[in-house]
């Protein structure tokens, strides 16, 4: 799945990215 996280160098937003990565989904980070 494609997935696009706003705030990803937040706390939270760096722990969601590496899970949805690590879960094979391609993430684009604004």
């Amino acid at each position: 799945m494609k997935v696009a996280v706003t705030g990803g160098s937040g706390n939270i937003g760096r722990v969601t990215v590496a899970q949805l990565v690590a879960h094979g989904h391609r993430v684009s980070v604004l």
